[in-house]
Order: structure tokens, then C-alpha cells, then sequence
């Protein structure tokens, strides 16, 4: 799931309340690259028994594959 979310002001510029605007990835996609890279994250994470180096060692690992597409996540993410 893709979410986009927003603020909605009133006259006072203060926050009201939020809209959010969601859309579901092409389940190809979910299949052939986010469920494969999510399986990779969780088998790093696996490999720790502390949770927050378990956590550390997952983002780690998104953050290195989003690295070496030489692109921003969001520019990944849009892309799939």
C-alpha cells in the first residue's frame, strides 16, 4: 500500500485534520521485487536477537539495495 497523506487547514492556519490518498502496487510487482527485497530485510533481521540491532541491521539492509539502484527511495518506490 502507497499512502499519501495531507494536512487540511483552517483560516488560522492550524491543522483540522488530514486527507490521505492510497493506492496498491501491481501485485507483479509485490511478487517479483518487493516481496524477494522484504524477505531479505527479514532474514537480516532474523540474524539478531537484540530487537533494536535486528531493526538497525534491516534498514541497513533497504538502505544499501536503495543505494546501489542509484536512486532515492522515493524515486524507487515510484518506479516499481
Amino acid at each position: 500500500m502507497f499512502a499519501h497523506v495531507t494536512p487540511t487547514f483552517d483560516n488560522d492556519h492550524k491543522i483540522v485534520s488530514f486527507h490521505s490518498n492510497r493506492r496498491v502496487p501491481d501485485p507483479k510487482v509485490i511478487k517479483t521485487a518487493i516481496a524477494p527485497l522484504y524477505a531479505e530485510v527479514l532474514r537480516e533481521e532474523s540474524m539478531h536477537r537484540n530487537g533494536k540491532d535486528a531493526l538497525a541491521a534491516g534498514y541497513r539492509k533497504l538502505t544499501d539495495f536503495v543505494a546501489s539502484q542509484k536512486v532515492s527511495y522515493d524515486e524507487l518506490i515510484f518506479a516499481l
